[in-house]
């Protein structure tokens, strides 16, 4: 082997391995999308279910205070 096709086989190498860390880097950024898409919808589930919770905090206490009252 020569010392032009030694240096053309590493360069081949070395540009497998960029394609493999760009393929990489953007199944990181997907990842990292669905992670934060997944943390929002948990928010708001969790600002829901917060929201609800008082609502029937609310109620409970209004339905005690109507039948204090007799």
């Amino acid at each position: 082997m020569t010392q032009d096709e030694y240096v053309a086989k590493l360069k081949g190498q070395l540009d497998q391995w960029n394609a493999q860390v760009k393929d990489w880097e953007a199944k990181a950024a997907t990842a990292q999308d669905r992670l934060r898409e997944q943390y929002l919808k948990q928010l708001d589930l969790m600002r829901g279910a917060d929201q609800a919770w008082k609502s029937m905090h609310e109620a409970f206490e209004r339905a005690r205070s109507e039948f204090n009252k007799k």
